[in-house]
């Protein structure tokens, strides 16, 4: 006699591409919410934008910032790179300023792989603090 004789289904990886819509975690368009990543020592703004108006988004828990919301000066693009088996190759970000140097404070895929083209050329922070960066989420609902 067999036992289990049902199986299991099969649950897709959290990172298989036909799941990234669920991923990308959606906001009321009541609310209004504003991500920002601050230098931790300074605390002059790196990037900020909002999902609302689609300037930053929030992807597998990280902040992805449009380039154009993300103040470069203190910022440098290495070689050094890292290989996600989803979604390929990224170029870690290092920070640079006066005042602080942190390797890998964020990072940005020029060429991901099929299905995850929306971080195609976004620069992706943790979203959390690290030794270089301050992560700061503020939200506001409308009355």
């Amino acid at each position: 006699h067999l036992r289990n004789s049902h199986p299991r289904p099969v649950r897709p990886h959290f990172r298989d591409p036909s799941l990234l819509r669920a991923q990308l975690q959606p906001y009321s368009s009541e609310s209004t919410m504003s991500l920002q990543i601050q230098n931790k020592s300074s605390k002059s703004v790196i990037a900020e934008g909002t999902p609302a108006d689609k300037s930053a988004f929030v992807f597998e828990g990280n902040w992805y910032f449009d380039p154009a919301h993300v103040d470069m000066s203190h910022l440098k693009v290495t070689d050094r790179t890292y290989t996600c088996p989803y979604k390929g190759v990224c170029y870690w970000i290092d920070l640079e300023s006066a005042d602080l140097q942190v390797r890998n404070v964020g990072w940005v895929y020029n060429s991901p792989k099929p299905g995850f083209e929306m971080i195609k050329d976004h620069i992706g922070f943790y979203a959390r603090d690290t030794a270089g960066t301050l992560a700061v989420r503020s939200e506001e609902i409308p009355a």
